[in-house]
């Protein structure tokens, strides 16, 4: 198959520990974020298993940056 010369490589897929490992946090910290909405995007792959982009963690971690407090 031919690719063009805009398309990029595929990402590869992190699982859940990844994600938990890469982040310091628990696999159920992970699971919880994900059941409330609140964590990074995930896709369900080969029979409901949860598999993350590294791209989309990363994205995910930038909005959860602090705003700087004045007068703090």
């Amino acid at each position: 198959m031919m690719r063009n010369s805009t398309s990029t490589r595929a990402e590869r897929l992190l699982t859940l520990r990844e994600v938990a490992d890469m982040l310091g946090v628990s696999e159920p910290t992970v699971y919880g974020w994900r059941y409330r909405g609140e964590g990074p995007l995930g896709y369900r792959i080969n029979g409901g298993r949860v598999r993350y982009r590294e791209s989309d963690v990363l994205a995910w971690v930038e909005q959860q940056r602090d705003a700087p407090r004045i007068g703090a």
